[in-house]
């Protein structure tokens, strides 16, 4: 089009790009990022980018049907979760996730989504006797706040209201993105169809804690969604707890990392997924056999 007004309304409409003030803890390799991203049409869509106040407000906006817009976010971090959902649309993810063995990963390269996971089964044994055990053990299952109390390390879970308790992860780093989450969940003891108690996890809200080149995103600009559930019953032979836990993570890849091989993104979620695994374990078989001896000395059956 040889109209000069034209071509340049139409280059305004294929990027609108604003920059407000800019704080003097942004470098300027983190903002030239920003732009070069905006320049090449980026596929990063929905991305927030905090900095320390005042923010820089970053928005791009690019005219097709989906209306890509980045946008800073002006507030604080607001804690992610999830949204309610039916009850047996809640019992049927818990089913699919509980059905899995080991880690689990999926991609999506045209939309950037990436899941990843791994289910790991639990199996403590809880009394060295040769008696049985399992009414006492099925007692202590109804006990929610002790059992409950067991299954993270001790300094890093907490009471936040009736049955649902906020548990910290260490930091992970997921190639250039680091993340420090804390999941909510809901734990409580249920019985099943024969009247044995069933202890239930269940995520019920979370924060992932992003940061990636020195700037906070949230979990609503990546997509970001973590989901927890698990279920712990007495065992077969009475002396002992087992069962099954389940993590995924699922998110929307940054522009610049959806080009890494498959094989790569792979093996970084594999980390992740062994890291939370075997500190996962390693914390409830630990706390398990500690809180069961407390639960018995309260019941004064034991010394």
């Amino acid at each position: 089009d040889s109209n000069p007004s034209r071509n340049q309304r139409r280059t305004k409409q294929q990027y609108i790009v604003g920059i407000d003030i800019l704080p003097s803890t942004m470098t300027r390799a983190s903002l030239t990022w920003l732009l070069l991203a905006a320049a090449c049409g980026s596929l990063l869509e929905g991305v927030s980018c905090f900095a320390p106040k005042p923010l820089t407000h970053v928005t791009l906006q690019r005219a097709r049907p989906s209306d890509l817009a980045i946008t800073a976010l002006r507030s604080t971090s607001n804690a992610a979760s999830t949204s309610p959902r039916p009850k047996s649309a809640v019992d049927a993810r818990r089913k699919v996730l509980l059905s899995r063995k080991g880690p689990y990963f999926d991609m999506d390269r045209g939309s950037g989504q990436i899941e990843f996971g791994a289910t790991a089964r639990l199996v403590t044994e809880l009394d060295q006797s040769n008696e049985d055990r399992s009414e006492l053990i099925k007692d202590w299952l109804r006990d929610t706040e002790s059992f409950a109390m067991s299954i993270w390390q001790e300094d890093l879970i907490e009471k936040r209201s009736d049955n649902v308790y906020r548990l910290q992860l260490m930091t992970l780093n997921f190639v250039t993105i680091e993340l420090a989450p804390w999941v909510d969940l809901q734990m409580k003891t249920v019985e099943d169809s024969k009247g044995n108690p069933v202890f239930t996890l269940q995520s019920a809200g979370f924060d992932p804690n992003v940061q990636m080149a020195g700037l906070r995103f949230s979990a609503e600009s990546l997509g970001i969604v973590i989901e927890v559930a698990g279920q712990l019953r007495a065992s077969p032979n009475g002396n002992g707890v087992t069962g099954s836990i389940a993590f995924q993570t699922t998110g929307n890849l940054p522009g610049p990392l959806r080009i890494l091989p498959k094989a790569a993104l792979k093996a970084a979620s594999d980390t992740i997924n062994e890291t939370v695994v075997n500190f996962a374990v390693k914390s409830f078989q630990t706390g398990a056999i500690s809180n069961y001896q407390k639960y018995l000395q309260k019941r004064q059956l034991v010394s």
